[in-house]
């Protein structure tokens, strides 16, 4: 353990450094030092795998804190102009101290709570038990990234970027209680980072406390930052891409498109979920693209994309490296055994029947959180199944039909 939160402290202190050369304020040096951490994480790993070291403590102490070291010294002898101010003034409404007190009380004991969770039982959440867990310990003992004999596809074809930072605590002996921290880390991460959006998006102070507080305290998030599920790292990280990339909206500043280029990449590398969101994300673009078109002409178009080389490139290193693997592997990207996930035949049944429990989950998402009581839950499944969902057709689902699934932790 000492040896972890040395290395710990070593490269959150240099990935500090090194976003402070680059951004003014300390709460987006904060956000953009996270980022840096998770990147060396995964770039260390994925090196060490190269070479079948990655279960090798004393090399992923060695070459992470050098490619820390080697960042923050380009950044220093890089002579960046000086962070672009916001473009336009925040909004300077008086603070509200009694609401400042009552978010800082309330979410400090919730993380005081959530830590005491996170010491006091091991990880037990069945997603990670299943395939989280299981694939770090793998790829320990096998000191690469490569795939193994398994049972389960989702432990060698599914993204890792959130694994290797349990690997990171695991690589030192630590007890897996402590893999826990990571998403209570993220929490705070998560937090600060929508506080900031908030904040640029025009929204007061005092309104953008509240909001962050709303999320904080929302059941899902808060039962995942206690947990050792991928959902809450992946969403923070998404948080930060769109904070920056809103800040490179505004300022133009290229560094600003590189860190959003990070996020997305952790993002992606993380939950394949990103694959459900390709159509839509590719038809945003292309409509933004029109948009820019009709407003600047074509022939402003390269200024557009210009800046985004360097950053896709950066998305492709972060985020696609699971992919590469599988086809190295086995000769396909990803396993064809979740393709009724990717609604694949297409049919506008089975799209429609997706879209039509999700939304009931989310509407109904907090109430079954106060019940730890699996026959209590299994009863409100066969009346949300008989009542709501009498026509549910089991082709067209990916599990089996939970309103009200069982609890996280």
């Amino acid at each position: 353990m000492a040896a972890l939160f040395i290395h710990f402290i070593l490269l959150a202190g240099f990935s500090y450094a090194a976003a402070r050369r680059m951004l003014a304020g300390w709460a987006d040096a904060v956000i953009a030092a996270g980022l840096l951490l998770w990147a060396n994480v995964v770039a260390t790993s994925l090196i060490l795998s190269t070479f079948g070291a990655l279960g090798e403590p004393t090399w992923f102490f060695r070459l992470s804190l050098v490619l820390a070291l080697v960042v923050l010294l380009m950044l220093k002898w890089c002579r960046l102009a000086e962070d672009a101010p916001d473009p336009s003034p925040l909004d300077q409404s008086p603070r509200s101290r009694p609401l400042i007190a009552l978010v800082a009380l309330s979410l400090g004991l919730l993380g005081a709570a959530s830590l005491w969770i996170c010491l006091a039982y091991t990880p037990n959440n069945y997603d990670s038990l299943t395939y989280h867990l299981p694939r770090v310990i793998y790829y320990l003992g096998q000191g690469s990234l490569a795939h193994f004999d398994t049972g389960n596809p989702r432990q060698t074809y599914f993204p890792y970027n959130y694994n290797l930072l349990q690997l990171f605590v695991l690589v030192y002996g630590a007890s897996l209680k402590a893999v826990t921290l990571v998403n209570l880390l993220s929490w705070a991460f998560g937090g600060m980072a929508l506080f900031r959006l908030s904040r640029r998006c025009g929204c007061s102070f005092n309104a953008s406390l509240t909001a962050t507080w709303i999320a904080l305290t929302s059941t899902q998030v808060l039962a995942q930052a206690s947990a050792t599920t991928n959902d809450l790292p992946t969403g923070a990280v998404i948080l930060a891409a769109i904070l920056f990339g809103k800040i490179w909206l505004d300022t133009g500043k290229r560094r600003h498109a590189v860190l959003a280029a990070i996020a997305a990449g952790l993002a992606i590398g993380s939950k394949l979920t990103f694959v459900f969101f390709g159509p839509a994300g590719l038809l945003l673009l292309v409509l933004g693209l029109v948009r820019f078109i009709q407003g600047q002409g074509p022939r402003a178009l390269p200024s557009l994309v210009r800046p985004w080389v360097g950053p896709a490139v950066i998305i492709g290193l972060l985020g696609l490296p699971f992919a590469v693997v599988n086809i190295a592997s086995t000769g396909q990207w990803m396993t064809k055994t979740y393709d009724f996930t990717l609604n694949q035949p297409i049919s506008m049944a089975c799209a429609f029947q997706t879209a039509q429990a999700y939304t009931t989950q989310l509407f109904i998402e907090p109430l079954h959180r106060f019940t730890f009581d699996l026959e209590l839950t299994g009863r409100l499944n066969d009346w949300a199944t008989s009542s709501l969902f009498p026509h549910w057709n089991n082709a067209h689902a990916f599990s089996s039909f939970f309103i009200f699934p069982p609890d996280l932790n």
